[in-house]
């Protein structure tokens, strides 16, 4: 028995003849997979450590004091209320 080699030819023959079922499985995959993609939720995480301002000043007795300019309970109050949410969609 002799069985037939088969060459390049012969597989775009075969993909030739079937050309509308590949281009037409192609598109109703991207339009499934775009579909899915819009009706999803978006989830979006970041991770920040935000740090209160300070600055160090010499007092009369030449000691260096740390100042702070916000206390940390006044930066937790503004991120629970979403005050820095518009400052970081800007970035």
């Amino acid at each position: 028995m002799k069985e037939k080699q088969l060459e390049l030819i012969d597989y775009i023959y075969i993909i030739w003849k079937r050309k509308w079922i590949i281009i037409i499985g192609t598109i109703i995959s991207m339009i499934v997979t775009g579909a899915v993609s819009f009706l999803l939720k978006p989830v979006y995480e970041i991770d920040a450590i935000i740090q209160p301002g300070k600055f160090f000043l010499e007092n009369q007795g030449g000691q260096i004091e740390e100042v702070v300019m916000e206390k940390p309970q006044q930066i937790a109050d503004k991120i629970m209320h979403k005050s820095f949410n518009a400052l970081i969609a800007a970035f």
